[in-house]
Formats: structure tokens, sequence, C-alpha cells
């Protein structure tokens, strides 16, 4: 795998390597994934994930810049990262009665 592959991934979410995915699938992938989760009746969920795969995800919903070294990640003025995300770490993403973002947070 190119080294630049997350570079150029966040330049173009269309990028992909050969018979991969590129970001947009993933996004879309996941999106119906939570979906699904958010259908189900005021329940809670914790998501163990892939970093890029939530990374990606959090370029779709937040206010997201990335430099190509680090990541500048706002949600409603209120900064959710800058710099680079520790591996784990733990976000937090609300959503309101009508499957809506209402806060993004990093936990930890």
């Amino acid at each position: 795998m190119s080294k630049d592959f997350n570079k150029l991934s966040f330049y173009d979410k269309n990028y992909k390597m050969r018979s991969g995915e590129s970001f947009n699938d993933v996004d879309e992938r996941f999106i119906d994934f939570i979906n699904k989760l958010l259908n189900q009746n005021n329940e809670s969920y914790a998501l163990f994930i892939h970093g890029l795969i939530l990374l990606s995800y959090l370029e779709t919903i937040c206010n997201f810049k990335f430099d190509g070294t680090n990541f500048d990640i706002k949600y409603n003025g209120k900064e959710v990262l800058n710099g680079n995300p520790k591996s784990p770490s733990v976000y937090k993403i609300t959503y309101n009665d009508n499957k809506e973002v209402i806060n993004v947070s990093l936990v930890k």
C-alpha cells in the first residue's frame, strides 16, 4: 500500500487502490449501517471501528480540515480534534429523534 494512501484518500474520497474501496464507498456502507441502528427505538450503541472509517465519517458530518499531516475537526464551532487522533480514541456522536447529528465530541 502506498504510504500516501491516507493523504490521497482524504484529498479525493473517490481514490482507491486497485480492487479496493474508496472512502466514498466506505462512507456509503457505514452510513447505511448507522441508519439501520438509528431505526431501532431509543437505543444506545458502542461501536468499535477502524479509525480511518470514523475519520471519513466525521468528514461528512463535521467541519473537517486535513493538511496532509494534522486534522482540524470541529462540530458546530466546537473543537473535536486538533492534531492527530490517538489510538485508541473514543468519540461520542449524538443523534436526535429525526436521526440528525446534534453533537460530536472526543471522550478520550
